[in-house]
């Protein structure tokens, strides 16, 4: 079994140290350097509200909820506005973005952190949200594994092979994708991605012991 050696670890945690945002910096040292974890809360602490929450997000989430989807679609229409991916666009001939087709991604995740908060929520029916995923989820049918949300565990070693063989050859994790405008804008979203991306491939190794 591949592991990442000892050496390029040292390498990847000056970079980590050095080059990644504040937060994913503090995250790794909770992880890999044997840190308390008080600076990744006062890293959040820079964007909690003085109420101790984080940007209105339950009244935020209730006020755009979209009752003829039933959910949220991924970004607002204002969007195209600001620097953004091209995947992000929100496109008037169909009036969402081609992400949103699948009508999990993002409210799936979304109607887990209400149904966990639940007794803030006060403008949607939160239990009926999570029988309509349910029942979503279980029109799917195609399982083929029981492992790992049906992946099998050999694409598992291949993907950490893959993100060994990455973090070899650039001493960090490149994003897979490029703006093809905002390109002032994109350059500095890809320094710091390239933190986040290496810190989730560092606790992706660090889970399944290849570190």
């Amino acid at each position: 079994m591949q592991k990442l050696s000892k050496e390029l670890f040292n390498e990847i945690k000056v970079y980590m140290n050095k080059e990644s945002r504040p937060l994913e910096r503090a995250i790794f040292n909770y992880y890999f350097n044997d840190s308390n974890g008080d600076d990744i809360l006062d890293m959040l602490e820079k964007f909690q509200n003085s109420d101790g929450g984080f940007g209105r997000a339950i009244e935020y989430l209730e006020s755009t909820f979209d009752s003829e989807r039933n959910g949220w679609c991924s970004v607002p229409v204002t969007v195209n506005g600001y620097p953004h991916a091209p995947w992000w666009k929100h496109r008037n001939d169909i009036g969402m973005t081609a992400i949103d087709y699948s009508w999990g991604n993002p409210t799936a995740e979304l109607i887990g952190y209400l149904y966990e908060y639940r007794e803030y929520v006060t403008k949607l029916d939160i239990f009926s949200l999570v029988k309509y995923a349910i029942d979503n989820l279980n029109e799917h049918t195609e399982f083929n594994s029981d492992n790992f949300f049906g992946i099998d565990n050999k694409f598992i070693d291949k993907n950490l092979d893959y993100l060994i063989a990455k973090l070899e050859e650039n001493k960090k994790m490149l994003p897979t994708w490029e703006w093809d405008n905002y390109l002032d804008e994109w350059k500095i979203s890809k320094i710091e991605w390239m933190g986040i991306l290496t810190l989730e491939a560092l606790l992706s190794l660090k889970k399944f012991n290849r570190l």
